[in-house]
């Protein structure tokens, strides 16, 4: 039979399982879908509070998560937010030097 101090096998057991958690939590992580792409998703605008927040493009009536109204979309792109916000700044940021 093997001889093992308590502080040993404490010490192993406790290895083991933080091994088994975080091998667990890889997996989970990387085998997950990314949900959010830029093609599916959209930025709305609400017409109460004003907040920002995401929805499928599809989607003509949202809910806003902070004041819970609902939100019909516009059909002109004023506000209507496209998902890629981050070039339009980008490209109004350009704009903006070059006319300085």
């Amino acid at each position: 039979m093997i001889r093992l101090d308590l502080t040993t096998a404490v010490s192993i057991y406790q290895f083991i399982t933080v091994f088994g958690i975080l091998t667990i939590w890889i997996i989970v992580n990387c085998t997950k879908k990314r949900k959010l792409t830029d093609q599916d998703n959209a930025f709305r605008q609400c017409s109460v509070c004003t907040r920002l927040y995401l929805v499928d493009k599809d989607q003509d009536i949202t809910r806003c998560p902070g004041c819970k109204s609902y939100n019909k979309r516009a059909d002109n792109l004023a506000s209507d937010f496209s998902a890629n916000l981050g070039s339009s700044r980008a490209k109004s940021r350009a704009d903006n030097e070059a006319k300085l």
